[in-house]
């Protein structure tokens, strides 16, 4: 099941015992003054800046007086590929270029225009590429740019896109077929093409890069990781919330996983690329090792929720509860949800047990949007091929399913590996 663009801002995924939140939805959240947030391009090492009149009419007029510096081009006009604007500029944006370690500043057109007057009529022959080193924050330095009223009529990133979507530079994004299933063999499992959600399509509109999303991994427990670590926000251990309740490292691996499905960072030359390059991770520890009570949990979504997380994700499965744990866990869920917490949970590993049509708490209560997994086939999941293993659940309540077999993710100790579920 191929997700759209759309589709896939909200794309929820499946790992190891269960579901991983939502990436993208920061896109479109509303701001303070109840306009729409602008989508984060997908920028690369270079902006865009359109002169006014007056500041371009000064560096044409430098650029004139240094026309030696351009050869002729293929159809005989004049070739201004290798001319630096910098020096023609006015003080005030040359410093600033000097500032951000500009390298070069050329026009946008290689050429002198073949219709120079109709070039001029829309402004084109007053931009300019401002080339900056790999790294460089380019959302933030067109913003730097386009304070420079005087002499600059608009800056912005110059976005990358194309026909299949951006590909991000993550060593291990080959890989990831969750993420973009070209049929190739990962982990011993050819794929169908197409069995993934479009996150190349989705990180055109929307990276996660400057949104605020706090996403509550409800798990096992976080361990910093090189590829999110500086964007992890204070948990709590509710396992034991009276004498360790700051210690939320992982102690099973899954919850260290789960988080970096989702927001690992992506184009960073590290690792792997999570589908939400930009949000945070608050990490609630509930269990003990691999296993913890209903009450832990509960007292898990409470405290997500009275901190300040967006969304919560529960890769978990508790099976044959009694009344008071339901009850219990229904009220904790309740209450998140009335605090506008968006909660996802699993469907559950067990259908190989003949329980095929029993939905695992929490996923199979109100207010949850419960989640099965698929394989890189577009199969209902099970590990690397072996249906022994585990099958994903499914029943009434199933409300998506995203990729959950074979999903290369972070490990603790800035390792990486494969888990399914």
């Amino acid at each position: 099941m191929q997700a759209s663009p759309k589709a896939a801002l909200v794309a929820v995924w499946v790992c190891a015992c269960g579901l991983i939140a939502p990436g993208l939805a920061q896109a479109g959240r509303p701001l303070d003054n109840g306009r729409q947030a602008e989508p984060v391009p997908v920028a690369s090492n270079q902006i865009l800046v359109r002169l006014n009149k007056p500041a371009h009419a000064e560096a044409e007029q430098a650029r004139t007086r240094g026309r030696n510096a351009f050869k002729p081009g293929p159809a005989g006009r004049i070739a201004r590929t290798d001319f630096d604007a910098l020096p023609t500029l006015r003080a005030r944006t040359q410093n600033e270029a000097r500032r951000w370690n500009v390298d070069r500043v050329r026009p946008l057109y290689f050429e002198e225009f073949a219709h120079p007057e109709l070039a001029a009529k829309h402004g084109l022959d007053r931009v300019y590429i401002v080339e900056v080193p790999e790294g460089t924050d380019t959302p933030f330095m067109a913003a730097a740019f386009a304070e420079l009223d005087e002499d600059v009529e608009l800056a912005g990133v110059d976005t990358i896109g194309g026909v299949a979507g951006f590909i991000p530079n993550d060593p291990s994004f080959s890989v990831q077929w969750s993420l973009r299933n070209v049929g190739q063999s990962v982990n011993g499992v050819v794929g169908a093409a197409g069995a993934d959600i479009d996150a190349g399509g989705a990180w055109e509109i929307h990276t996660g890069i400057g949104g605020d999303i706090i996403v509550a991994i409800i798990d096992s427990g976080v361990t910093p990781h090189v590829d999110f670590g500086d964007r992890m926000v204070p948990g709590r251990n509710t396992d034991n919330p009276i004498v360790t309740p700051n210690l939320t490292t992982d102690g099973c691996s899954h919850g260290t996983h789960v988080a970096g499905i989702a927001l690992a960072g992506g184009h960073n030359s590290i690792g792997v690329a999570g589908v939400n390059w930009g949000g945070k991770i608050m990490p609630v520890r509930v269990l003990n090792g691999c296993g913890g009570t209903v009450s832990a949990l509960a007292n898990g979504i409470i405290w997500a929720a009275d901190n300040g997380a967006d969304v919560a994700n529960i890769s978990l499965q508790y099976y044959n509860l009694g009344t008071s744990d339901q009850t219990l866990l229904q009220t904790a869920i309740n209450y998140a949800t009335e605090v506008g917490v968006l909660i996802f949970a699993a469907t559950g590993n067990n259908a190989m047990g003949g329980s095929v049509t029993t939905i695992a708490y929490p996923a199979r209560m109100r207010n949850t949007v419960a989640v099965g997994g698929t394989n890189a086939l577009d199969q209902r999941a099970y590990a690397n091929g072996a249906p022994n293993f585990f099958i994903s659940n499914y029943g009434t309540q199933i409300d998506l399913t995203a990729p959950g077999s074979n999903i290369y993710a972070t490990l603790p100790t800035n390792n990486y590996g494969y888990l399914s579920g």
